[in-house]
């Protein structure tokens, strides 16, 4: 009966040493893909947040407004004068970075 007992606790305490092994991995890779993603995800916030904040230091965009429609649109840079008067951006002639633009027709 001991050979018997003592081969059943070395089986039990074996599984629950894989599953508990087992469990730990998941739980260790789930927090480093969740911890990875929230890194990447607050890196590419703040990629977007400092290009825009470039892009309203280094251009000035005027919009007249007809309602909730921008009608006449006028982005000023440093870089290239007006690029835009009233018409789409001429896409050849931009400054890179992200600007407010007329979707009106």
């Amino acid at each position: 009966m001991d050979i018997v007992t003592n081969a059943v606790m070395d089986l039990l305490t074996s599984s629950m040493d894989i599953v508990t092994n087992a469990v730990m991995d998941l739980l260790t890779s789930s927090m480093d893909i969740i911890t990875n993603a929230v890194m990447d995800l607050l890196t590419s916030s703040m990629d977007i947040v400092t290009n825009a904040v470039m892009d309203l230091l280094t251009s000035r965009t005027i919009m007249e407004w007809s309602g909730h429609t921008p009608v006449h649109i006028i982005t000023i840079s440093p870089d290239f004068g007006p690029a835009v008067s009233g018409s789409p951006p001429d896409l050849d002639n931009r400054p890179q970075g992200l600007f407010l633009r007329s979707l009106a027709g």
